[in-house]
């Protein structure tokens, strides 16, 4: 079993402000078995719990998960963000591959659109990180073909593709897991188009709020989406798009969780200008023509620019109107992907190579820099190779806490028995029979229909 309990409860001795910090920051706590694989049961802790605003799971055998929740609850975590981009976001997975040679922890993910996708496929190969290239080889390799996403093409009332096959490859993918029960904490951002604002996920099913952030307007429809107000039990419904149009970086929910040093992947090239005087009127066909038999120069001027081409600069756009991601994130990395289109998905090992070659020797002089926040990073690097263990002895938290929760268990068991018993067992002379029936408080013989026992133990 998965138990739960409470970090406060785990300590052997706290001061009062100490202890004001760890019930403010470490909500909850989750212990969980190595030999398991998954975990699916938070989501039932967090449902009777909606004052919990962040949990962390360590497994009680793994040094690096509690020095983990230990950097996350004193703010010096390393959180990276992965930006969209496309088939250009596969540079996301090269750069993972730079921070992992270079030792560099990585505690907490964000993402927007694919960098959505590689977050979630980072954070679920986290237990055993020598699984993440074969996941990104079978993801990338096997099940994003050009060929099936032209199959789903569909009559453009709301969008080119119908989303079976986007949907398909995310459930394969992902498969039943949920975002609350990643061992990396993960969120993403997508774009509500009902409420008109943007959306943090930090939990539900994987494979729907990594859809939902990458769910391009025209490309696929708005995924409908369901979730539960925590104060009065209301259903919301809300469709849900990619979530660049409102924040391409989400640095700040890094920060809420307890990241001090937040790394920046953009996968968006330098844009070159766009053609402005190809005329007032665009007929599409006939410039579909001209491109394929490539005399549209020589006939009649520059190509406008494609639908595609048009909502990555609306992506670009809000965030060109906020503060630049640079100077909200410690260290940003810009891969050289300018020649790899918005869907070159056959290239994502070349994509990757490119994020690689940019992002090591990137780190390696960031390391070597006198700024606080690089001193701070190697201290981090340092202390993650460290060999770090809980006061407490594991057996005995689980041992105090399986006994516990044995305890109700029989307590609760006993009651019922005993109410069972009772309803058996009527007074001589009563009409009570054997059905569960009980005598009304006002004399009379009749059943209460409220009072329904299953007896058997």
């Amino acid at each position: 079993d998965d138990w739960f309990i409470s970090a406060a409860a785990t300590a052997d001795s706290l001061r009062p402000g100490v202890r004001g910090f760890v019930d403010y920051h470490a909500k909850q706590l989750f212990f969980r078995d190595g030999r398991r694989r998954a975990l699916r049961s938070t989501r039932h802790y967090l449902h009777c719990r909606p004052w919990a605003r962040r949990w962390h799971h360590v497994r009680a055998d793994e040094s690096r998960d509690w020095a983990r929740c230990a950097r996350l609850l004193a703010g010096r975590a390393i959180g990276i963000c992965f930006g969209g981009g496309g088939a250009r976001g596969n540079c996301h997975f090269g750069v993972i591959k730079a921070l992992q040679e270079l030792d560099i922890p990585i505690d907490v993910v964000s993402g927007t659109s694919f960098g959505a996708l590689a977050g979630a496929v980072y954070s679920m190969s986290a237990p055993e990180p020598s699984s993440l290239p074969g996941l990104v080889k079978r993801v990338m390799g096997k099940q994003f073909s050009t060929r099936k996403m032209l199959m789903d093409l569909n009559f453009p009332r709301t969008s080119y593709f119908t989303g079976a096959y986007l949907n398909n490859v995310l459930k394969e993918t992902f498969a039943r897991r949920r975002a609350e029960d990643l061992l990396v904490p993960f969120a993403c951002t997508s774009t509500d188009i009902v409420q008109f604002e943007e959306k943090m996920h930090r939990e539900g099913p994987l494979w729907r709020i990594v859809r939902a952030s990458m769910s391009l307007v025209g490309f696929v429809p708005p995924l409908p989406y369901q979730e539960r107000r925590a104060e009065d039990g209301a259903v919301n419904t809300s469709l849900l798009v990619d979530g660049g149009y409102v924040n391409q970086y989400p640095i700040e929910v890094l920060k809420e969780h307890g990241a001090g040093i937040v790394i920046c992947v953009v996968a968006c090239p330098d844009y070159a200008p766009v053609c402005t005087d190809y005329g007032d009127v665009v007929r599409g066909g006939l410039v579909t023509l001209q491109r394929t038999f490539g005399c549209r120069r020589r006939w009649t001027g520059p190509d406008p620019p494609s639908q595609a081409e048009i909502q990555e600069r609306l992506m670009f756009l809000v965030e060109s109107m906020k503060e630049s991601h640079s100077s909200r994130a410690d260290l940003t990395i810009y891969p050289e992907i300018a020649g790899y289109g918005l869907l070159d998905f056959a290239k994502y090992e070349e994509i990757a190579a490119v994020g690689y070659a940019a992002a090591l020797p990137c780190l390696r002089e960031w390391l070597g820099g006198d700024s606080e926040v690089a001193q701070q990073a190697r201290e981090v690097i340092e202390s993650a190779k460290q060999e770090i263990k809980p006061k407490r002895s594991m057996n005995e938290v689980e041992y105090g806490t399986r006994r516990n929760y044995m305890h109700w268990r029989r307590l609760r068991m006993d009651a019922v028995r005993l109410a069972g018993r009772f309803l058996k067992k009527s007074p001589k002379g009563s009409k009570a029979n054997s059905s569960g029936s009980c005598s009304s408080p006002d004399g009379g013989d009749r059943q209460d229909p409220q009072l329904k026992v299953k007896r058997g133990d």
